[in-house]
């Protein structure tokens, strides 16, 4: 059966460049100095055929730029999803529109079984039950006959990650990728920087908020205690980067009137639930008590400012100074089982 794939790299074979016109008089006028048709002497036919040479090699490396800039084009086409085919083997070279691939109905990637109308109008199968077996182009029964050649193109076609640009070169089924999107190491996080704005993979942000942003973060050792402090209105959060370069948010939830709710995330494309644990802990001012909290971390690629509501070490305002917290935190890095 054949396999389709919407993200080739076009064909391996390349073509002999051909010489321009330019390029042409350039090596005639070389073979009029050499039989010697100018009265020049000899270091001034020499002087001239380098300038040539050096014309020639010009034009040469002008067209080779240019076909690298068209390959450069294409390849970003296709990691945009235009749907290029590879061209490997005995492999044929496909362009494919995936809209054709999605439920007109829906708008969700096509899955066996898919039903058709006698007339040829496809939709998927949840979809064929909420229309209660009626086409919705043509009003035709839809139901009673399967689009087989519709669910073997779906089942061949190969797909590169939506992720590609941020590094991820896993080609995975049409069929299956919205679970490889969700578990993606290679996934865009946002710098929490605002209004910074910048995208990557993990990896990739670690590196620019080293660059860019650690003046504006608390660094820290794994399984050591340390000490944070922060304007209990002003600071909506604390940036924490760990010795491995991971971005951690030690997030502030202020109710001016109650308290505030304290609680750590980490910014990555993994998802470090089971990767780390953090302890808060906040001492009451004039008093022995203490305030704690042990909880694993919770992963997201972007803070969008939303606060747990599940886990978290609350404040009462009445447990502050005026106008600060104090804070003891702790990150742990959790041995593999």
């Amino acid at each position: 059966m054949a396999r389709f794939s919407v993200d080739g790299a076009g064909s391996t074979g390349r073509k002999r460049k051909k010489i321009s016109g330019a390029a042409e008089e350039s090596q005639s006028m070389i073979r009029d100095l050499t039989n010697g048709n100018h009265s020049q002497n000899q270091d001034g036919m020499v002087e001239s055929e380098e300038r040539v040479v050096e014309e020639v090699e010009n034009e040469e490396g002008q067209e080779q730029e240019q076909e690298e800039e068209s390959q450069e084009e294409e390849e970003e086409k296709i990691e945009e999803g235009d749907g290029f085919g590879t061209s490997n083997g005995s492999q044929t070279v496909v362009k494919i529109d995936t809209d054709v691939l999605d439920c007109p109905i829906c708008c969700e990637p096509f899955r066996p079984p898919i039903c058709q109308c006698q007339n040829g109008h496809a939709v998927c199968s949840p979809c064929c039950i909420s229309l209660f077996g009626k086409c919705p182009v043509c009003s035709q029964g839809i139901g009673l006959i399967r689009c087989l050649a519709l669910e073997r193109i779906i089942e061949s076609v190969q797909i590169r990650c939506i992720n590609a640009r941020y590094g991820c070169n896993t080609t995975l089924s049409y069929l299956h990728q919205d679970t490889h999107h969700k578990i993606c190491d290679y996934r865009p996080c946002t710098c929490p920087i605002s209004p910074c704005g910048f995208k990557g993979s993990s990896k990739s942000l670690s590196h620019h908020f080293q660059r860019n942003h650690i003046n504006s973060a608390v660094k820290f050792r794994y399984d050591y205690c340390f000490y944070v402090t922060f304007n209990r209105t002003e600071n909506p959060f604390v940036v924490l980067v760990g010795p491995d370069g991971r971005l951690f948010l030690l997030l502030n939830n202020n109710d001016t009137t109650r308290g505030s709710a304290l609680s750590i995330i980490c910014i990555s494309s993994c998802n470090e639930k089971s990767n780390f644990q953090y302890e808060l802990s906040v001492g009451v001012p004039m008093t022995q008590t203490t305030l704690k909290l042990k909880a694993s971390v919770e992963s997201t690629t972007e803070w969008k400012g939303v606060y747990p509501t599940d886990i978290f070490l609350f404040v009462p305002i009445d447990f502050r100074s005026p106008n600060r917290i104090f804070v003891d935190v702790s990150i742990k890095k959790c041995k593999p089982h």
